[in-house]
């Protein structure tokens, strides 16, 4: 995908910081996030090309099946695990940022990602939270609500499945393991990472998915297939830079031809230059507009004669 830039210093701020934290992501190797192919921020609308699969979370019918369910949720969270890992808030985590192709979650659009620690805001356990807010409603297929009073509450009427990935709720050994730190908590410190959030889901299987992988070698060929575009527009440009035509000169207005003088050349004067005759009208036009003067000469006469008749 081309995105552009079109309403003006705004709109390319954010797309040159897109492209810096995608960049990143992507120098470390990372899956599960979108693949940034190319930057080219000195075109006229600047651009850069990104790997969007699949569609929006929101187009989906909800709930879902349990096997998508399942890989939807496990998608997210590798996911969520790629941006702690590399020090990256994404800010912006929901059902249209999210993409799903029927195999691969995908995490898209960081215009207003930072990297974690940047201000006292800025927290892992925002995203943390909001992933808990796309599966909740992924899950139970209800609309959440950005109230962490609120959601606890709700949470507790949901099946044991759910609670113990949101909640942490569990019973025995599996309560030192997991602890009981729930992502709808109040404050960003008192929720649980990604990490742990892996382990609740599917205990001891963090591994990438051979798809993840086979997309991220396709997203490695075209960003290498974009650079190698870019090469051979910039040597044909360099090669046929010369070809370019003069400028026209105005057609009305041409300078007096002038004998060489020796010494100092003086300023161009006003009376230097001279108007280029206009063009001859054709001969219809010019019989058309005697023919014109002839007619208002007419009745101007005839006027003249009958006012001279009312005064007699």
């Amino acid at each position: 995908m081309q995105k552009m830039a079109h309403a003006g210093t705004r709109a390319r701020e954010l797309l040159d910081h897109e492209w810096r934290i995608g960049k990143w992501l992507g120098d470390q190797g990372r899956d599960y996030v979108s693949t940034m192919l190319g930057h080219n921020p000195d075109a006229v609308p600047p651009f850069t090309v990104m790997t969007l699969r699949g569609e929006p979370l929101s187009r989906l019918s909800v709930p879902v099946d349990r096997e998508t369910l399942r890989m939807l949720v496990a998608g997210l969270l590798h996911g969520l695990e790629v941006l702690r890992s590399c020090g990256v808030v994404h800010r912006r985590l929901n059902l249209d940022t999210l993409r799903w192709d029927g195999g691969s979650l995908q995490i898209t659009d960081f215009t207003h990602a930072q990297y974690d620690g940047a201000g006292d805001t800025v927290s892992h356990g925002e995203d943390v939270y909001a992933a808990g807010l796309v599966i909740f409603h992924l899950y139970t297929g209800e609309l959440p609500e950005d109230d962490p009073a609120r959601m606890e509450q709700r949470l507790r009427g949901q099946d044991v499945l759910l609670r113990r990935l949101l909640a942490g709720e569990s019973t025995g050994a599996e309560r030192a393991v997991f602890g009981e730190r729930t992502v709808f908590a109040d404050r960003a410190e008192d929720r649980p990472d990604a990490r742990e959030l892996l382990d609740r889901w599917t205990p001891g299987g963090r591994a990438t998915t051979g798809l993840a992988r086979a997309y991220r070698d396709r997203e490695r060929e075209g960003r290498r297939n974009f650079h190698e575009l870019r090469a051979r527009q910039h040597a044909y440009g360099q090669r046929h830079r010369g070809w370019t035509p003069p400028p026209r000169r105005r057609p009305w207005i041409v300078p007096k031809p002038q004998a060489a003088r020796a010494g100092r050349a003086r300023p161009r004067r006003l009376s230097d230059w001279t108007l280029v005759a206009p063009l001859r009208r054709p001969p219809l036009v010019r019989a058309a507009a005697a023919v014109t003067v002839v007619g208002v000469l007419v009745v101007g006469v005839l006027v003249v004669v009958a006012a001279l008749r009312s005064l007699l």
